[in-house]
């Protein structure tokens, strides 16, 4: 069963969101244009996937928007991207494009 936790915050002010790597899915919404964006993590033999996708349409009047990973265990790991991948569902598959991967000791 997956973990699942929600979040709500404001486009354009900074914010941090904490996941931990056990669990599966972080829900983001926009308290005003009610967006939705999942933070999601795959366990697999070589470390942990993690993706960040919004919930929508492609469609135009939707937008671009970018984010910033960091993971910090003795160190720092830094993924950015430079667009959010659009999905009309949440997959529960590892992701092949667009993850910070961070590797098992």
């Amino acid at each position: 069963m997956a973990s699942l936790f929600r979040k709500l915050f404001c486009f354009g002010r900074s914010f941090s969101a904490q996941l931990n790597i056990s669990d599966n899915i972080l829900i983001l919404r926009d308290r005003d244009t009610r967006l939705c964006f999942a933070v999601q993590c795959f366990r697999e033999p070589y470390g942990v996937y993690v993706t960040v996708n919004c919930i929508a349409p492609a469609a135009p009047q939707v937008g671009k928007f970018s984010y910033h990973l960091s993971y910090t265990v003795d160190g720092h790991t830094t993924y950015e991207s430079p667009e959010v991948m659009r999905v009309l569902e949440v997959s529960f598959q590892t992701p092949q494009d667009n993850f910070m991967l961070i590797p098992h000791n």
